[in-house]
């Protein structure tokens, strides 16, 4: 069975780029593991 989480929205990286907060990336555990792993390999 997949997992599934809700999308969570950072606004510190929206604010330190002085972007509005709507323009905050979503956050996904899932999709941040799979960076993390090709950026460590």
């Amino acid at each position: 069975m997949p997992r599934s989480w809700p999308p969570r929205h950072s606004i510190f990286f929206a604010n330190g780029l002085d972007l509005p907060w709507e323009r905050a990336p979503t956050w996904d555990p899932a999709v941040f593991e799979i960076v993390d792993s090709a950026l460590t390999a």
